[in-house]
């Protein structure tokens, strides 16, 4: 099966960045909401919830941002938050968190967005000779561009999580 039978290309399906130490939480979720900002994502936030547990909170947050590229194509990006045994401490008169954050990232291309083709029949049969025979060169140079965009997100989360090593 080639990837014109597919409406969504998975590039990551579950890219993890993990730190245990300490780190600040909301310095994190800015740098990630500022790099997709930088990449003119549209970004919301989708969940937020936290736990109070004996050996400290437990935070879950989840971000989605996406783009449309052109009339075709639409990158989505999702960012997984999990943070264990998070207890705030003080580092230099500044109220920091200290425990285990792992962060998971998916991202994907979107293609026929706007339903243009239909997802099934004749239609469908169009768009997969369109995707196969006329635009692949477009589609791969998209998913490149998605594979470097979030990695590039993945990298400034890195660099934000690795501030108080």
């Amino acid at each position: 099966m080639g990837k014109e039978k597919l409406h969504k290309l998975p590039i990551f399906t579950s890219a993890q960045l993990k730190v245990a130490g300490v780190f600040d939480l909301f310095k994190i979720r800015e740098v990630i909401a500022g790099a997709f900002s930088a990449r003119k994502y549209f970004m919301i936030e989708k969940g937020n919830s936290v736990r109070i547990l004996p050996e400290g909170k437990e935070y879950e947050m989840e971000f989605s941002g996406s783009k449309k590229v052109d009339n075709y194509v639409k990158f989505s990006i999702t960012v997984k938050f999990l943070i264990q045994n998070f207890n705030e401490v003080d580092v230099d008169g500044k109220i920091l968190g200290s425990g285990i954050a792992t962060i998971s990232f998916t991202s994907q291309v979107e293609k026929d967005w706007k339903n243009i083709f239909g997802r099934q029949g004749f239609k469908n049969l169009i768009r997969e000779v369109y995707e196969k025979y006329i635009i692949p060169d477009r589609l791969i140079s998209r998913e490149v561009e998605l594979y470097r965009e979030t990695t590039d997100i993945m990298n400034a989360a890195k660099d934000a999580m690795e501030m108080y090593k």
